[in-house]
């Protein structure tokens, strides 16, 4: 469940699940974040869709929940989209933190397991046309974004999440994608990412790969799915 950052993530998430031998539905609207009660004016349709989704979960379909989302512009005070809360509150770091909080705990008494996929560190902006345009010009490629940064702009994500972290496993890509210094946009030659936000469907595959080696992540939640 989330928006176009769910999308980015579903080849990876379909390998993964085809590999434990389950099946999964997606529910995806671009520029609309998987909380509820949220009104994002660019895209008036996300609460009522949201809306939809919850009574779907609640409904006792769903066994488990991956929540996947470009969290750094829905937790950041300047993450390009101006949120309103149903209670009245304004500014994004806050309205993410009590949205985030009334969505698990409305969902986590219907599933066995809520699983939230952290930020994916991501790349400069319009990163293929920068490497393409190094290679015509012969200059060098783009440079990794630093882990500094990308520490920081998680910052409000991390914050807004930590209150409620028992009732939700929240998944960290970030060590896949970095090291102490910089977050690599590529692996072994291959390009992991379709602009400076969005994996192409080889990140997706590169991040299955560490979510389904993650026992924490992964082999333990589809451990608890099958008991139930």
């Amino acid at each position: 469940w989330g928006d176009s950052h769910a999308l980015a993530w579903l080849p990876g998430l379909d390998e993964a699940l085809s590999a434990r031998g389950e099946r999964g539905s997606l529910a995806i609207m671009s520029a609309c974040a998987p909380l509820l009660g949220v009104t994002n004016p660019k895209n008036p349709k996300c609460t009522a869709y949201n809306d939809q989704v919850s009574e779907w979960v609640l409904s006792g379909k769903v066994d488990r929940v991956y929540l996947v989302a470009a969290w750094v512009a829905w937790s950041a005070p300047k993450g390009g989209y101006d949120l309103t809360d149903s209670s009245g509150l304004r500014g994004n770091a806050v309205v993410f933190s009590t949205a985030y909080r009334r969505t698990i705990e409305e969902l986590s008494p219907h599933v066995s397991e809520i699983v939230v996929i952290a930020p994916t560190p991501g790349a400069v902006k319009f990163l293929p046309y920068r490497m393409a345009m190094a290679t015509w010009r012969g200059t060098a490629q783009p440079r990794p974004i630093a882990k500094a940064l990308y520490t920081a702009q998680a910052a409000n994500f991390w914050n807004g999440v930590e209150e409620i972290k028992h009732r939700a496993r929240v998944v960290d890509p970030a060590p896949w994608f970095c090291d102490e210094v910089q977050c690599r946009y590529s692996n072994k030659g291959q390009l992991l990412y379709r602009d400076g936000h969005h994996l192409n469907a080889e990140g997706a595959r590169f991040a299955a790969g560490h979510l389904m080696a993650d026992r924490e992540a992964f082999s333990t939640a589809t451990a608890a799915a099958a008991a139930r």
